[in-house]
This record gives C-alpha cells, structure tokens and sequence, in this order.
C-alpha cells in the first residue's frame, strides 16, 4: 500500500515536470520557474512536518504530497532546461 499512499506525490510530480516545459517553451522563465518550484517544495515539506502520527493516514496528508510532488516536478524540468540553455550546442546530447 506505500506505492498507493505515494501516488499523489508522483502524480503532481508529473504534472509539475509538464507545467515546467510548459511554462520555458516559448520564453525563458526558468529562474522564475525555479523560485516557485523551490518555495513549492518548502511548503510541502513544511506541511507533511506537521503531521503528527506516522501510523494514521490523513486526508490531508495526501494534498501535502501532492504540492511536494508540484515543487519535485518544476525543479527536475527546470533542471533540465537551465542545462540546454547554459550548455554550447555541440556539448548537448542528440
């Protein structure tokens, strides 16, 4: 049941590495995006800290997750970005 319990956090996890291209495709934004995906990290973390009890299953340790997974989400996208922009043009992979 781990793997259930954990797929809000892989779900917005996706979501998140989408909105990141998403938000860089047409103009650079990838500091900005960063910024947000950082703070959107903090906040889950912060949140999930407040949960008490590690046997007791809340309903609102999932939307926790999920806002966890967004921040994962927008920084590996943004990663990934920030590398193809800063890198020369023969350096990248093909």
């Amino acid at each position: 049941m781990a793997g259930v319990y954990l797929l809000p956090l892989l779900g917005a996890s996706a979501v998140g590495s989408y909105l990141g291209g998403a938000i860089s495709s047409k103009r650079n934004f990838t500091s900005y995006t960063l910024i947000a995906s950082t703070l959107l990290q903090l906040a889950g973390c912060g949140l999930l800290s407040t949960i008490g009890s590690a046997t007791n299953i809340m309903p609102r340790q999932y939307f926790f997750e999920a806002i966890l997974g967004l921040g994962i989400g927008l920084s590996l996208s943004t990663g990934t970005i920030m590398t193809s922009v800063q890198a020369k043009r023969g350096d990248l992979g093909e």
